[in-house]
Formats: C-alpha cells, sequence, structure tokens
C-alpha cells in the first residue's frame, strides 16, 4: 500500500515536470524566434548583412508537435494515423508549414510520454503499464 502511494505521487510529480519542460521548451523556442527577427531586422537596417536570412518559424518542430500529441491525447487513446491528421491540421492552423512534419511526428511518437499500443497511440501518464481500448 505504502510502495503503490510512492509510486502514484512520483507518477504524478513526473507528469507535471513533463509538462512544466514542454511549457519551457515552447518559451525558448517563442524567444528564439523573437530573437531571430531582431536580428533579420538590424541587418536589414545596418546592412552588415552578418545573420543568415531565413523564413522564421516556417517549420513545425518536434516539441510542438509532442505539445500538440499530448493535448490531443488527453481525451484518450487514438488510432496513430488519426492522431497524425489531427495534429497536422493544428500545426496548419497555426501557420506553420508541414515541412518535415512527417520526420518530427515520429520523433514525437518515441517521446516517454506516449505509448503505442497496435494502431493506438496513448499517454503514457499511468507508466506505461496499461492503456485504455476506449476511444
Amino acid at each position: 500500500m505504502v510502495l503503490e502511494q510512492h509510486v502514484a505521487g512520483l507518477r504524478e510529480e513526473r507528469q507535471r515536470l513533463q509538462a512544466e519542460v514542454t511549457s519551457a521548451q515552447t518559451a525558448l523556442h517563442q524567444l528564439q524566434e523573437q530573437l531571430q527577427r531582431v536580428e533579420v531586422a538590424l541587418d536589414a537596417l545596418t546592412g552588415s548583412g552578418k545573420t543568415k536570412k531565413k523564413k522564421v518559424g516556417s517549420g513545425v518542430k518536434t516539441h510542438e508537435v509532442v505539445e500538440l500529441m499530448n493535448a490531443e491525447l488527453q481525451r484518450g487513446p487514438v488510432r496513430e494515423d488519426e492522431l497524425g491528421k489531427r495534429v497536422a491540421e493544428q500545426v496548419k492552423s497555426t501557420g506553420k508549414t508541414l515541412s518535415g512534419y512527417k520526420l518530427r511526428f515520429e520523433q514525437a511518437l518515441k517521446d516517454s510520454r506516449f505509448k503505442r499500443d497496435g494502431e493506438r497511440v496513448a499517454l503514457a501518464a499511468d507508466g506505461g503499464d496499461a492503456v485504455s481500448k476506449t476511444a
């Protein structure tokens, strides 16, 4: 009984920390994009041309796919192909391109927050011991 309580507490803490890490990664990514825009603007105004001019924030990043998948799977397990379509639609709605999306989706599926069960993907918040077959 005591061991089960400790395990449950640690799993809750892990889930909280994973959410915090995802949030911090998203904030970092946004700051990096802002910095890149400022550097490009400075180069344009000063003519220094030191920074490589690139399309800022055009493609989706793996951590963004992980975040979207996590939100989608909060409602329950989903077929992998359906999850991929749902997340792709969300990516497009943010104005990002799907360039490299398939690779990012495959990388995101390997994240410890997710568990594959046959054709379904679910949150592994319970430590991956069980996956609901509903949904």
